[in-house]
Formats: C-alpha cells, sequence, structure tokens
C-alpha cells in the first residue's frame, strides 16, 4: 500500500512539473503607445468626423527584449485599454461628441475596430475611457508602424480645433527566447 502511495505521489508530482515547464518559455507583459490627432473646430454643421492619425511606430523592440522575446515571438497581442486625452484647448470636454470608433490599420493587413464610445455623456470630462474590443492583434504587432482612423458622430459644434492623445495599453504573450 505504501508503495502505491509514494508511486501516485511521485506520478502527481511529476504532472503537476510537466504542466508548469510548459508555460515557462511564455511572457505576458504589457506594451504601450501614444498617438495624437487633432478634430477640426469651426463650421457649423454638425458631421461625422473621420481623421487618419500619423502612422504610429511600433517601438516595442526594448519592452520585448526586456520579456526576453521579439516579435516573431507573439502569440497574442490584445488592446486592454484606450483613453483618450483632450490635450487642447485648456478646459474642453468630450461633451461634443455622442460616439466614437477607432480603427487600426498597417501595410498589408485589413483595418480593423479596436475601440470604441457610444452614448458619450454630457457631462463627460477631458479624458474618455473607450471600450476595447477582444481581437487578436499580433499582426499589427509584427509591423513596424500603424495608423489609426477615427470616426465620430457630433453632438454640437466646436468653435476651436481640438487635439487628444490616445494612451494605448496591449497585452502581449509571447515565447521565450531560449
Amino acid at each position: 500500500m505504501k508503495i502505491l502511495k509514494n508511486a501516485l505521489m511521485f506520478l502527481a508530482v511529476i504532472v503537476l512539473l510537466a504542466g508548469c515547464k510548459k508555460e515557462l518559455g511564455v511572457a505576458t507583459f504589457d506594451v504601450d503607445s501614444q498617438s495624437t490627432f487633432t478634430i477640426q473646430g469651426g463650421g457649423g454643421i454638425l458631421n461625422l468626423l473621420e481623421i487618419v492619425t500619423p502612422g504610429v511606430q511600433t517601438n516595442w523592440e526594448g519592452d520585448f527584449a526586456n520579456n526576453n522575446t521579439n516579435k516573431d515571438q507573439l502569440r497574442e497581442m490584445h488592446l486592454t485599454d484606450l483613453t483618450l486625452t483632450i490635450t487642447n484647448p485648456a478646459g474642453q470636454t468630450f461633451d461634443f461628441l455622442e460616439n466614437i470608433h477607432i480603427f487600426i490599420k498597417a501595410d498589408g493587413l485589413q483595418e480593423t475596430e479596436i475601440a470604441y464610445k457610444e452614448n458619450i455623456p454630457t457631462t463627460i470630462g477631458q479624458t474618455l475611457k473607450l471600450d476595447a474590443k477582444d481581437i487578436d492583434l499580433t499582426q499589427y504587432a509584427k509591423k513596424d508602424a500603424f495608423t489609426l482612423r477615427v470616426t465620430a458622430k457630433q453632438r454640437k459644434t466646436i468653435s476651436q480645433d481640438v487635439t487628444m492623445r490616445a494612451d494605448m495599453i496591449f497585452k502581449v504573450t509571447a515565447d521565450v527566447l531560449k
């Protein structure tokens, strides 16, 4: 009986170690990125807005190296947070927007919606946290740069240009380099 008990215990330890070993070569970490864009003011017509940001350089090589991996080892990458902050003019809030949608595009890849916010409250301040879509963005991370396309529906007109910064956080899962 003691031999059977020891054999079962040994088997349990082997199974446990084998299960742990499988994930020892995987790293999960966050990387961030920023983009700035401007919504043109003026004009007395409420309309749908569309803005394409300048190319955003990924520049994540340092983050990957700090986690002993590189972009070729990526398994998954998901947007976990996208927050917009109005940087100019001072005091401007997001109350002029009814909704906003943000799409990502990179060379050779299809444009994909990554975040949105519907029914933006009129009491909103200068910061707006969008709802991130649960989409694997690994192929975009493997590119050197991407662009964002922003579409928004205005609730009211704005007299001045409004500049905002998009702060993005991505959760990355990658194989660790040997």
